[in-house]
């Protein structure tokens, strides 16, 4: 049997309405050299019956069954299966445009990179039309990058880096320490690749829209949990953050700092509507805490504006203010695309 050149992996959970749609694109690929991994992460509907009914009708297709546990065990489960020379990530209500396997692979092979990144679209699930994306990115024009250029623009978030949104040699997976997801946080694509990104000699950049990314409506973050989950994945994952780089990238120290101080601040600012709660306020007094620790790490005069901006109306006490002012932006924008 020989090797196949990429292993895509699919968390599945209760996606019996869009897991057909997903695998079709797949199968529909002009590149065919593939495996595919679906992983059923305890669904209560029919999505197991689905995935395998499609793994009868196509070889390349392998369903794993685990009790629920969230998308990143999904995920390292299916990494210990994988065989492919490149892996590639991908969510069950999206989908992928025919060419994505081609190009990814062309882009790596052309610009000799073990890790390549894509743009995507944004394309509303009631309507199907594509939809504005409102986040500016600044997705670099160059084919490549080595891995201290790509930190530069991956830490302040400045171009798209979700799970779905780069292919890696399985290699950057396995050699040692092997990485994986992180388990029971949010934000568990942030803290995987910024690891991948500094293990790769060189970064490659499609800049094509290869992946349609379905939404319902974006929503701010509602339940106290949810909140709670969010802040606390926050703080795992910029203390980690600081002290891989910090060993790893010494010179992105300050570029470092700034980022994370940017995401504490954020994650203050969207759980402002649940400081009441005496488990949320103890973290966000840690995420405070933690912000003046990375501005004195990095020394104030580094502080970048917008930073210090965001502080200083943390200070004053505006973030409920503007908290209502993104909230009243949202359901204006909500209504009209349901239009």
């Amino acid at each position: 049997m020989t090797v196949p050149k990429v292993s895509i992996i699919i968390p599945v959970y209760n996606a019996e309405s869009t897991i057909g749609r997903c695998l079709e694109s797949i199968r529909g690929q002009t590149f065919q050299d593939f495996e595919v991994f679906l992983i059923d992460d305890g669904s209560s509907d029919n999505s197991f019956s689905i995935c395998k009914d499609f793994a009868k009708s196509d070889q390349r297709i392998t369903v794993l069954h685990q009790s629920n546990s969230g998308p990143s065990s999904a995920r390292n489960h299916a990494l210990n299966y994988a065989t492919g020379q490149y892996v590639y990530f991908a969510d069950s209500d999206d989908h992928l445009e025919p060419d994505l396997l081609e190009n990814m692979l062309h882009c790596l092979a052309d610009t000799h990179s073990s890790l390549a990144f894509l743009r995507y679209n944004l394309i509303d699930e009631d309507s199907g039309e594509e939809i504005p994306n409102t986040r500016k990115y600044n997705y670099p024009t160059a084919r490549n990058l080595s891995a201290t250029e790509t930190l530069r623009l991956l830490l302040p978030d400045n171009f798209p880096s979700f799970v779905w949104s780069f292919m890696a040699e399985r290699r950057l997976f396995n050699d040692s320490p092997v990485i994986r997801f992180p388990q029971n946080i949010l934000r568990e694509d942030q803290a995987i690749l910024y690891k991948l990104v500094d293990r790769a000699d060189s970064i490659g950049f499609v800049q094509r829209k290869l992946y349609n990314y379905h939404i319902r409506g974006q929503s701010l973050l509602g339940s106290k949990s949810e909140s709670t989950l969010m802040i606390t994945s926050v703080i795992e994952l910029v203390t980690e953050r600081q002290c891989y780089l910090d060993e790893h990238m010494p010179k992105l120290r300050i570029q470092t700092g700034n980022a994370n101080i940017a995401l504490l601040l954020y994650v203050l600012k969207t759980t402002e509507n649940i400081k009441s709660n005496r488990q949320a306020k103890a973290l966000r007094k840690k995420c405070i805490s933690l912000v003046h620790k990375y501005m004195v790490n990095i020394g104030i005069r580094n502080v970048n504006h917008d930073n210090m901006f965001q502080y200083l109306i943390l200070k004053i006490g505006l973030f409920p203010f503007l908290f209502f002012i993104k909230k009243t932006i949202h359901i204006f924008f909500k209504r009209r695309i349901s239009r």
